[in-house]
């Protein structure tokens, strides 16, 4: 199997696959097993977020869907290249149930389970205190 340059200049890597194509040849009979695994870490409210899903085996190109569980909200789901990306809005443990279709519809005979964890906003920054008048005294912290 070949892979295309879409402009990244990285070389294609389990943690790089994404800005790639892959691109075959192969039939299904070939092809191996279709499979989807999930590159996901953790990520922060009102920060932006971009994971992705990688499929191995079939014939490409790919064709994912969420067919169980619920994305962070905030999260735009790419279904062509199985790309998550966006601003998480709220905080907390999201696991979705993700599967593959291969460019001849085979389905993939597995399913895989995805967890994103979105941590919380972090905290507001302190601010010295306010002291009334203070501005138009000219007195200031």
């Amino acid at each position: 199997m070949g892979y295309v340059d879409l402009g990244n200049g990285v070389a294609p890597a389990s943690e790089h696959t994404v800005g790639y194509a892959a691109i075959s040849g192969a039939t299904t009979a070939d092809a191996g097993p279709l499979g989807v695994t999930c590159v996901v870490g953790t990520a922060t409210a009102g920060t932006y977020y971009y994971s992705a899903l990688v499929a191995s085996g079939g014939v490409a190109p790919y064709t994912f869907s969420i067919i169980a569980g619920t994305t962070p909200p905030g999260l735009i789901f790419d279904t062509r290249a199985g790309t998550f990306y966006g601003v998480p809005t709220t905080g907390g443990t999201y696991t979705f149930l993700v599967r593959v279709l291969d460019d001849t519809g085979a389905a993939s005979q597995t399913t895989h389970t995805c967890t994103v964890v979105v941590a919380g906003p972090p905290p507001p920054p302190i601010l010295p205190p306010w002291t009334p008048g203070a501005c138009e005294a000219g007195i200031l912290p």
